[in-house]
């Protein structure tokens, strides 16, 4: 037993050494054939390197438990019932995970540790509640009753142990575990003194044994119904009970069985009076808890035979009342070793906790000072956006007052000058029509009528030259595109200026190609550019001149141009016209009044049609005005 238990322990810890990998997989399967082979598994497993290790350490850590369990190292089990708990959990293996807290309550009540056996207990009786298995909750409610036997409040024990009875009655396949129930409550009885009750109980516990070929719990149930007729001194049916749980024990091979019905021979040999067949059997018994490594069951055999031999052979009775000192003792120090181990793992493992928190904890911080970092710079670039965006737009708002501004100079500079030189000249003109009206003759008065005629028609042109700069100026010309042939507006613009060009002895011709010259565009704004160009012609054209608007297609390109052979600009001139917001008036050939708006006007007119205004002149040549646009099928 001690070499197993070496063994075991070994072959455990090379397990938990091995590095992750084929290392930890061999490891593993070497403890799982030896665990199988003391039938601690029920079945056989191969673990590969791809095997999820909580699942692993749950088999091999039960697997321990159980065979700790089963050769009576109950300190052994409750360590490795601790550690197979956890994968057990992860994995969410419910039954697996009551099962070793059933075994692990089982051994917490053979070490006294009453108060963790409460606990778990505890713990299983609110699970298979929650759960409504009652199975499980009978087996706690056994569990239970089995604390209390130990506490020796044996008559809360019986409570628990009929509860567990009543909750799997009305289940007729719970047999094996109301057989443990019925076993439990005849042993209790019988420690209480009620032998006629237990009896009665342990039948019923054996029948069902029987039935189920149960060996182990016929084993069990044998040797407490030897116990009750020992008790009550019925010692050859004890004696018979013994002998027949010590041959289903031996047919088991379990060793711990064996050594507790040769106990209790031993025991009931002595008070038969046959001492020599007492202190074989109880030798026997202390030879083979000696080989197996049973220390306590050891210490039990040696007490009986100090008290078989204390009166016939003191001597022999000192030896082994020695060895039974030195096995408490050696029990005490391997208890002893036990608990330091067990403190040495509690606080290693304490500690790597604590190690792993404080470094959770740094991490946290870590990340926290990233995030308030991160969220700084998130939030200083949006104050950046927005004071940069602000910026920008409080130099636009600034940029459209200055424009804003200078458009009302502008505007207010023409209305003071320009328009007030037409209404001033018809205002003189009228005073001295009217002041002198008796004394001119008609060719007079049709002088002051021509004069007052002109100044009324620059009145007007300067009006619709106004309002048109001033809606391009604010924006407020929609842009309403149609499809049109450009010859039929030039003839229209022209058409309205014929009186004009014939009162100042101009002629105004046409020279347009005969291809078709469809293009789209906003039709009155090219209406309005091609009235300023004719009307700016008309202005700076000497009278008996010639004025020729032209329509040319090359292409897809259409070509409109307002030829004259007056004055002619300057370079200085055609750039200020072409490139600034300067208002230039200049009088025309007969001291013809303007505002500097008009081609200004065609500029913006133009642009916003997606041409340019094209001007090319000399002083003393005339000038030619006009503008160039896509054809709609070019």
């Amino acid at each position: 037993m001690a070499q197993d238990e070496g063994e075991a322990e070994r072959l455990t810890s090379d397990f938990e050494v091995a590095r992750p990998g084929n290392a930890r997989a061999e490891a593993a399967n070497r403890l799982a054939a030896f665990l199988t082979q003391e039938e601690a598994l029920t079945n056989t497993y191969h673990f590969t390197r791809h095997s999820p290790d909580d699942s692993l350490r749950m088999i091999l850590y039960d697997g321990l438990t159980q065979y700790y369990y089963d050769h009576s190292l109950f300190r052994q089990c409750i360590r490795m019932a601790d550690r197979a708990i956890p994968p057990t959990r992860a994995v969410k293996d419910t039954v697996a995970w009551y099962s070793l807290l059933t075994r692990q309550t089982e051994a917490y009540i053979r070490t006294g540790d009453f108060d963790r056996a409460r606990q778990s207990i505890r713990t299983c009786l609110d699970v298979a509640k929650r759960q409504g298995d009652p199975l499980r909750l009978a087996m706690a409610y056994n569990n239970m009753g089995g604390l209390y036997h130990h506490m020796r409040d044996d008559s809360f024990a019986v409570v628990m142990f009929h509860q567990g009875l009543e909750t799997l009655r009305p289940i007729k396949e719970a047999k094996p575990d109301r057989a443990s129930l019925l076993y439990n409550l005849g042993g209790t009885y019988t420690d209480m003194g009620r032998t006629e009750e237990a009896m009665k109980v342990l039948n019923e516990a054996l029948a069902i044994a029987q039935e189920l070929g149960d060996t182990v719990r016929i084993s069990r149930v044998h040797s407490t119904m030897g116990l009750v007729c020992m008790n009550t001194g019925q010692l050859d049916r004890a004696e018979q009970y013994f002998q027949q749980a010590l041959d289903g024990a031996q047919r088991m091979g379990n060793p711990v069985g064996i050594i507790y019905c040769l106990i209790d021979l031993g025991e009931v040999k002595q008070k038969q009076g046959r001492m020599a067949e007492s202190a074989a059997y109880r030798k026997q018994a202390d030879e083979l808890a000696h080989e197996m490594g049973f220390a306590e069951l050891e210490m039990k055999a040696c007490d009986g035979l100090y008290a078989l031999y204390r009166h016939s052979d003191p001597a022999l009775a000192l030896a082994y009342l020695e060895r039974n000192k030195a096995l408490g003792d050696s029990l005490y120090r391997l208890d002893a070793e036990e608990q330091l181990k067990a403190f040495r793992v509690e606080y290693e493992t304490s500690e790597k906790e604590h190690r792993i928190a404080m470094q959770n904890e740094e991490l946290q911080r870590r990340n926290l000072q990233r995030w308030l970092l991160a969220v700084g710079i998130v939030a200083c670039l949006v104050v950046l956006v927005v004071v940069n965006r602000y910026r920008r737009l409080v130099r636009r708002r600034n940029r459209e007052l200055r424009a804003m501004n200078a458009t009302k100079d502008k505007l207010f500079s023409v209305i003071s000058h320009d328009l007030k030189s037409p209404a001033i000249a018809q205002k003189m003109a009228m005073e001295e029509i009217l002041s002198n009206f008796e004394n001119y003759d008609s060719e007079t008065l049709g002088h002051y009528l021509s004069l007052f005629y002109r100044a009324s028609e620059a009145q007007v042109d300067l009006l619709h030259n106004l309002l048109n700069w001033a809606h391009t100026q604010t924006d407020r010309i929609g842009y309403e595109p149609s499809d049109f042939d450009l010859r039929d507006l030039m003839r229209e613009a022209m058409g309205l200026y014929l009186m004009s060009a014939e009162n100042k002895e101009i002629t105004l011709r046409t020279d347009f190609t005969d291809a078709p010259c469809p293009v789209r565009a906003d039709r009155q704004m090219l209406h309005t550019v091609v009235r300023n160009l004719v009307n700016n012609a008309l202005k700076f054209s000497d009278p008996g001149s010639e004025i020729c608007l032209t329509v040319t297609r090359s292409g897809s390109t259409i070509s409109a141009f307002v030829h004259d052979s007056g004055e002619g600009m300057t370079e200085e001139q055609i750039y200020t016209v072409l490139h600034t917001d300067t208002l230039r008036s200049t009088p025309g050939t007969r001291g013809e009044k303007g505002s500097g708006l008009g081609l200004n006007i065609c500029r913006e007119l133009l642009l916003r049609n997606g041409c340019q205004l094209i001007l090319r002149s000399q002083p003393g040549k005339g000038t030619e005005a006009g503008f160039e646009i896509k054809c709609v099928n070019g």
